[in-house]
């Protein structure tokens, strides 16, 4: 992300979430983190989630993306 910041803006990024990722509060937090304190605006990042991922545990990955959609 540090370094994407330099990017021009018409460049976006995408990431793929595991289940595990998505679930976790911890790794949500400090994606939230990463991407408040790089400079790159939120909506340039795209944020891939399985669908497995989200049936896992369906009801804390909805708040989870909930949170990250908040960021923009």
């Amino acid at each position: 992300l540090r370094h994407a910041a330099a990017w021009p803006r018409r460049i976006d990024l995408s990431f793929n979430l595991s289940a595990h990722d998505i679930v976790s509060a911890e790794t949500v937090l400090s994606i939230m983190a990463a991407v408040q304190g790089s400079g790159v605006e939120p909506s340039r990042i795209t944020l891939e989630i399985t669908e497995t991922a989200v049936m896992r545990d369906f009801n804390l990955a909805r708040d989870h993306i909930g949170l990250l959609r908040s960021l923009g």
